[in-house]
């Protein structure tokens, strides 16, 4: 039998587009919705209570326009601060990306891990709990929060040259040599984007690792059911939306990013939320 399912990935910025990507590429026919909150950018700074409401908010909205199998936080700081809250709220499933403190300290040889995050993922008890529950010596693990990076990725990445990108990235480079990581966890979706220039500069000692396959595999173990087949989308059709929340800002960014990704853009008014 023939299936279909709606997705749809919410995130502030344009960080959760890796994982859509992923998933999307092995899943073309589904039906794909993502939520850029431009509008409340960046998560990292706000406080829990306002996340989670605005979160709730977006989620109904979400329920009411196109009827999700599945919503995903495509967000660290989204995920450890509202997840419990929503799966409280909703009876659909929903997924949440945390950083990857899991495999790094799974992997072989494993010395000393870097984790970078956003503010509140580096001071929020979901990431220590993650890391006294997987690591088993927590002073092996350094947390560090890295909100330049998330403005950088959302508002200057596209169309910089690759000695601004340098600029960027190498000192959280030189932190990783002088800490002695053998192991970086981009613990914010923003920072995915940077990983080809991270990969590119790094030691040959450091790996750089995140959570995009483990989130995709995680995705499709609950939407794929045995003796169905992945529909196949019919020529012509429409298949991916890209949203924001804010039209009254500059949003080239988010329509040119929609456009490479083969995705529609549409602008979600003020009296929608």
């Amino acid at each position: 039998m023939l299936i279909s399912r709606n997705l749809v990935f919410m995130d502030s910025g344009i960080g959760g587009i890796p994982y859509l990507r992923w998933v999307r590429e092995k899943r073309p026919g589904w039906q794909y919705y993502y939520v850029a909150d431009n509008k409340f950018f960046p998560y990292g700074g706000r406080s829990a209570e306002e996340l989670k409401n605005r979160l709730c908010d977006l989620t109904e909205l979400m329920i009411r326009e196109y009827s999700p199998d599945i919503i995903i936080l495509a967000c660290n700081t989204a995920s450890v601060t509202a997840l419990s809250h929503l799966r409280s709220r909703f009876s659909l499933p929903f997924v949440g990306v945390v950083p990857a403190v899991k495999p790094a300290a799974q992997d072989e040889g494993t010395g000393r891990i870097g984790v970078l995050a956003t503010k509140g993922t580096v001071e929020g008890e979901y990431l220590k709990e993650l890391i006294r529950k997987f690591v088993p010596d927590s002073e092996t693990v350094d947390c560090i929060a890295a909100p330049d990076l998330v403005d950088f990725v959302e508002n200057r990445l596209s169309g910089a040259e690759s000695d601004e990108v340098r600029r960027i990235v190498l000192p959280y480079l030189r932190e990783a040599e002088k800490r002695k990581w053998t192991h970086m966890v981009l613990g914010c979706t923003h920072y995915i984007f940077l990983k080809p220039w991270l990969e590119q500069w790094k030691s040959d000692s450091l790996s750089v690792i995140d959570s995009t396959e483990g989130v995709g595999r995680r995705i499709l173990s609950l939407l794929d059911r045995k003796g169905e087949t992945p529909g196949n989308r019919p020529e012509g059709t429409d298949n991916a939306i890209f949203h924001i929340t804010d039209g009254s800002r500059p949003f080239s960014l988010y329509r040119n990013l929609a456009e490479s990704e083969g995705m529609n853009f549409k602008i979600l008014q003020a009296d929608q939320l």
